[in-house]
């Protein structure tokens, strides 16, 4: 993986991370107005629970996808594909395959060395 890449990868990670942050002060901020409202004109009901409580699952889903769940799986993903790019890249630049061979699937390849393979083994008398 090249270091454009790279900084094009931290760079969409940092606006996640930022976008997060925004949409919790964001949600605070809102939160404590409703409060306001709530106590200046209806103290006696507390209404501001309910639109207070979507927002705070709603930061609550957000920071989940940002840095919970699903990171670890992603972060996994990304590392594989990684070393299976940078595996084609070695292949190629040491000439023990072609482009063309980078192009089929792995089941096709194991069809193609074992026919390889047998013809090998024909032609060895």
């Amino acid at each position: 993986m090249d270091s454009k890449h790279i900084y094009k990868q931290a760079q969409k990670r940092v606006n996640a991370k930022r976008g997060f942050y925004w949409h919790a002060i964001t949600s605070a901020m809102v939160a404590v107005f409703l409060l306001f409202l709530n106590l200046t004109a209806a103290p006696q009901w507390p209404w501001f629970l309910i639109p207070t409580a979507a927002l705070a699952i709603s930061v609550i889903i957000h920071w989940l996808a940002v840095f919970g769940l699903g990171n670890s799986w992603e972060k996994k993903q990304l590392e594989k594909e990684v070393r299976r790019l940078q595996e084609q890249q070695y292949l190629l630049e040491s000439g023990e395959v072609d482009d063309d061979m980078l192009n089929i699937n792995e089941k096709d390849y194991l069809k193609l060395k074992e026919k390889e393979t047998r013809e090998n083994f024909e032609n060895w008398d």
